[in-house]
């Protein structure tokens, strides 16, 4: 029985497998675990299999993909913060809460 496949070529398994590493950061072997039927498999077993299928070209562009967009997310997140902080810091109206 073949999977369906995505709209982006992907069959659900492989994107949530791009996702939990490419999104959440997780490593591959248990983005593996959360993806696929792996309760009996061996750690080894798993861990290989993870590997060999982060490996395929459309697995890892995919993730890459997603890994981009998280970092980009958590870059533009931390220039919210340091602006506002900044901000609060400038306008303090003690002298310890300033910015020296």
């Amino acid at each position: 029985m073949t999977a369906v496949k995505l709209p982006n070529g992907l069959t659900e398994k492989e994107e949530a497998f791009t996702r939990f590493v490419g999104q959440q950061g997780l490593n591959q072997s248990e983005a593996y675990r959360r993806s696929y039927d792996a309760e009996n498999s061996k750690p080894e077993t798993i861990n290989e299999e993870a590997c060999r299928l982060a490996a395929l070209p459309h697995i890892s562009a995919r993730i890459d993909v997603l890994r981009t967009r998280r970092l980009a997310v958590a870059d533009a997140d931390a220039d919210y913060v340091l602006a506002g902080l900044k901000k609060q810091a400038e306008g303090a109206k003690e002298a310890s809460a300033q910015i020296r």
